[in-house]
C-alpha cells in the first residue's frame, strides 16, 4: 500500500463489491472524501464514473 499511497493520481480500491478498501490522499482531494469515511461505502456513492462514448 505504500506505492499506492505516494502515487500522484487519485487512487481508488474497492473489493468485489465495489466497497471502498483504500484511498490515498489525491483521491481524498479530488473527491472530497476522507479514507476514515469512505472505507466499506460503494465507490458509486463517491465517484460518478461516465463512459465518454456513450455518456452512460
Amino acid at each position: 500500500m505504500t506505492t499506492l499511497t505516494s502515487i500522484g493520481d487519485g487512487t481508488i480500491t474497492t473489493d468485489r463489491d465495489g466497497r471502498v478498501t483504500f484511498m490515498n490522499p489525491v483521491a481524498e482531494a479530488l473527491t472530497g472524501w476522507k479514507q476514515s469515511e469512505a472505507l466499506g461505502v460503494f465507490a458509486n456513492q463517491i465517484l460518478n464514473l461516465v463512459d465518454s462514448e456513450t455518456q452512460e
